[in-house]
């Protein structure tokens, strides 16, 4: 198979298995290096589990490190940038900020409202009792990260709070502007999780010749879970994958970081982010393999009633578990192979 594929399947049809498998085999024919491929998950721990089944696999450590959330990948595109001199604002080395310290930066700017000559926001009234609580600074802070994602700014969200009647949006807007204010004078180097993912996209579409660098270095893309996807990584993987070869992995039924952003019908948008590289193949994983009748019925009907994300449904007839099937099969994917699986043809592609 040639050109972007996108990988549509319900739980337990082994996707995030499929993507390992499909850079496994290419390693393994000699066809790329393990620092070509660039394996993306939302998280962490999906992150870790990928990285440890890819290496597992391999039998043999890995000096780079192919499995990264879009967060850290886009922190060491950063970094990189840096060192070469493509960021001369940056005066120190790039760093992360912790939800902790984005949660002091906005505490104290609260506090600090109508103290020594400092003007009050007017919030509204309905919110006075919230505005010291620990999970008001916590909506804030995600309100905040959906700015980022989009690269607005507070003049922006101020006009938004007016266009659609949210007073809470344009009091927020002010706190924002500070916000912003503190993060570029008194830690420049520091960028909030959501924030690197805007600067990183902006790096790549102001310096051609890094983005050309970074294309070349990068031949293999893998994205899982791509339905936890927001506007921000969308973007970035637009840059990402011109001329690389690119498979993504969603089930757009089963997002859960919606709260940070994710947007399922991101996955629908595929083929029109990715069309330059060719047409969008997709491929279907029918058969659910840690899924019993009973569960997999059940997840048919919630799923079934979902609004479909612009992509063909037929994953949602997903097959459970077969009847009398081995332990083998229910063991763990990081923990066996998949070399007989229905789809072990195509990860061989």
């Amino acid at each position: 198979l040639s050109g972007p594929v996108l990988v549509l399947g319900g739980p337990g049809t082994g996707k995030s298995t499929l993507l390992v498998d499909v850079a496994v085999r290419r390693i393994r024919a000699g066809v790329i290096e393990a620092s070509e491929v660039l394996l993306l998950a939302p998280t962490r721990a999906a992150a870790s589990r990928l990285r440890d089944e890819l290496t597992e696999k391999l039998d043999r450590s890995l000096s780079t490190a192919p499995a990264r959330t879009w967060a850290a990948y886009a922190f060491d595109l950063i970094r990189r940038a840096k060192a070469e001199g493509r960021m001369p604002e940056l005066r120190r080395a790039p760093r992360l900020l912790s939800g902790a310290e984005q949660d002091l930066i906005i505490k104290e700017l609260l506090a600090g409202h109508g103290e020594d000559g400092a003007p009050a926001i007017d919030w509204p009234q309905n919110l006075t009792l919230a505005l010291p609580t620990r999970g008001f600074r916590q909506e804030i802070r995600q309100l905040f990260d959906r700015v980022s994602e989009y690269g607005a700014s507070a003049g922006q969200l101020h006009e938004w709070g007016y266009r659609f009647d949210r007073p809470d949006w344009v009091a927020a807007a002010a706190l924002y502007g500070e916000y912003r204010d503190v993060l570029d004078l008194r830690m420049p180097e520091a960028f909030d999780p959501a924030g690197i993912l805007t600067a990183a996209r902006s790096l790549l579409e102001l310096d051609e010749e890094f983005l050309a660098q970074e294309r070349q270095r990068v031949k293999l893309v893998l994205v899982d879970d791509y339905q936890e996807a927001n506007p921000a990584i969308h973007a970035l993987l637009g840059l990402l994958a011109g001329g690389r070869d690119t498979v993504v992995a969603s089930c757009p039924d089963t997002a859960v970081q919606g709260f940070r952003g994710a947007r399922p019908e991101l996955t629908g948008q595929l083929e029109q982010l990715l069309s330059s590289e060719g047409a969008l193949t997709t491929v279907v994983l029918a058969e659910s393999r840690t899924l019993t009748a009973p569960l997999a019925e059940a997840w048919r009907n919630v799923a079934s009633r979902i609004s479909t994300a612009g992509v063909p449904a037929g994953y949602r007839a997903l097959a459970p578990l077969a009847a009398g099937l081995s332990l083998a099969a229910r063991v763990p994917a990081s923990r066996r192979s998949w070399s007989t699986s229905p789809f072990a043809e195509f990860a061989q592609a």
